[in-house]
């Protein structure tokens, strides 16, 4: 499952023209001297050169533009999450090893502009054969990604984790595979996520920032601990 997700719109700053006439507006791109916005009132897109806007709104559209809030958020992440399943020689026939590695690609869709230096996540999900209501975090990943240039994509290998579990009807011991979240971050912002099954994309990126690899948690992750 591949989920889109398009953060194009800013923040809502307030534009105030030469006359005097301010507006609420979403910054979208300053190209050739004309900058490009939502009015927050009626949605509908404008253009206007720079040189109409008074100075302090020219002064914030320029920083603006500077900054990696102007860079593409036009991102999509696909996860393709390859399984292996072997017995474990250790023990009995049933009982079985899955290796898990977890291949993702980021894929620029704007036309126009690169994407920002990033943080790409991988969160692989688990579930103890012997606790309910819990999940078991198999591994959680993170590596840098720089820039991507417009209408580009970059695969990712991210490293391989594995789980250990008894496969007999009366299951003693180990953790099943369940799922995956991936998401992109530039700095303290979720820009792109995909995730399988549906229920994990519901858990707020915090949490997922929170959860450590080989431990186990509540499935509504109560024990969890939201501070600095």
């Amino acid at each position: 499952m591949a989920i889109f997700l398009s953060f194009s719109q800013a923040a809502p700053v307030t534009l105030t023209n030469t006359k005097g006439s301010a507006l609420q507006s979403e910054l979208i791109s300053l190209e050739g001297g004309v900058v490009e916005f939502v009015n927050v009132k009626n949605r509908k897109r404008y253009k206007l050169p720079l040189t109409s806007l008074d100075h302090k709104s020219q002064d914030l559209v320029k920083k603006w533009a500077a900054s990696p809030a102007a860079l593409s958020r036009d991102v999509k992440v696909s996860s393709n999450i390859v399984r292996g399943n072997k017995k474990d020689p250790r023990e009995d026939y049933d009982d079985r090893i899955t290796t898990i590695t977890p291949k993702i690609t980021i894929n620029n869709k704007d036309g126009k502009k690169a994407t920002a230096a990033a943080k790409l996540i991988a969160v692989i999900f688990a579930k103890p054969v012997t606790v309910s209501n819990s999940f078991y975090i198999a591994s959680s990943e993170s590596v840098a990604l720089p820039s991507i240039e417009r209408n580009s994509e970059k695969e990712v290998i991210m490293p391989k984790s594995s789980l250990v579990y008894d496969n007999k009807k009366y299951a003693k011991y180990g953790n099943r595979y369940y799922g995956f979240v991936t998401f992109v971050m530039v700095g303290d912002e979720m820009i792109a996520k995909d995730y399988n099954p549906h229920g994990l994309g519901s858990i707020p990126h915090q949490t997922l920032l929170k959860l450590k690899a080989r431990q186990t948690y509540p499935t509504d992750f109560s024990t969890v601990k939201m501070g600095k």
